[in-house]
């Protein structure tokens, strides 16, 4: 799956949501988008293409931290030779104590060969109210490197056109996130170019932290109408055949109803929080009689 923009913002949005409920007294389950199960290996890397993959990873700051100056996060539209696109962020929402998985695939768009190409997390400010989500959205905040990992992982050297995919891995501690909030989250490609060891991919995305503040589910009610014209007389009696076909198995009224019945239970994403109950308003015995009486 894909991860679209659109569909990050909008469970950012969620996320901020989930902070009012939860301040007067309410909380909302917010679903990831993805769950993939995540292991403790550091940084791995694996090729698409036929060409050889950079052996080894090149260490940095032994033991510590990262924070270099913060710099302004391009737009995915920014003239940059790596196109890099993330396919998995999981968990969606991460907990304390847990760990992050970032996977996607980086293709050299541009004309030269990008050489030793290195990932590396980047994380910014946390928002905490929806005009800041906007306002980042339209001009991407500045981030910092926080992951400690310890080592920029060596991809590979890039040909024009050729893709590779990335699979990228730290814990949520390594992160630094402070409090309940959406943090700015970059993945960042730096590789060597005639010019230099620059920047040379970027692809923003966003992270929903809810820290170690307790979550309880919301209750949510969904109405199907049932709606149709009234083909019975004062006197009780019908004068066409018309709810016979709408409520016979290929009917529209049929169709509704069967979807209610069939609904046992509701999901979001199938991986994420699993199934929920559902419990009609409609009674069985009430859907039998309008079938009989049509």
């Amino acid at each position: 799956m894909t991860l679209c923009p659109l569909r990050a913002k909008a469970l950012c949005a969620k996320a901020l949501r989930a902070k009012a409920l939860c301040a007067g007294g309410l909380g909302l389950v917010v679903a990831p988008l993805l769950t993939v199960g995540v292991s403790a290996s550091p940084v791995s890397a694996s090729p698409m293409s036929a060409s050889p993959m950079s052996a080894g990873t090149v260490p940095s700051t032994s033991g510590q931290h990262r924070y270099d100056d913060p710099s302004p996060s391009p737009s995915p539209g920014a003239e940059l030779p790596l196109r890099i696109s993330v396919t998995t962020l999981a968990p969606r929402a991460p907990r304390p104590g847990g760990l992050l998985q970032v996977t996607g695939t980086i293709t050299n768009v541009g004309t030269q060969e990008v050489r030793e190409v290195r990932l590396r997390l980047r994380v910014g400010d946390r928002i905490n109210n929806r005009a800041d989500l906007h306002a980042a959205d339209a001009q991407r905040p500045p981030t910092v490197r926080r992951d400690g990992t310890g080592t920029d992982p060596v991809v590979r050297d890039l040909a024009p056109g050729a893709r590779t995919t990335f699979d990228l891995r730290t814990t949520v501690a390594d992160l630094a996130l402070g409090e309940l909030g959406v943090y700015p989250l970059d993945v960042e490609a730096v590789g060597s170019l005639p010019e230099g060891f620059v920047r040379v991919g970027l692809a923003p995305t966003w992270l929903p932290w809810f820290a170690a503040e307790p979550v309880r589910p919301s209750p949510i009610a969904v109405v199907l109408p049932l709606v149709d014209t009234p083909r019975r007389t004062p006197d009780d009696v019908q004068f066409d055949d018309t709810p016979a076909a709408t409520l016979a198995p290929t009917g529209r009224l049929g169709r509704v109803l069967a979807v209610a019945q069939a609904a046992s239970t509701g999901q979001c994403d199938p991986p994420a929080l699993g199934s929920a109950p559902t419990t009609p308003v409609t009674p069985p015995t009430a859907l039998q009689a309008a079938r009989a009486a049509a």
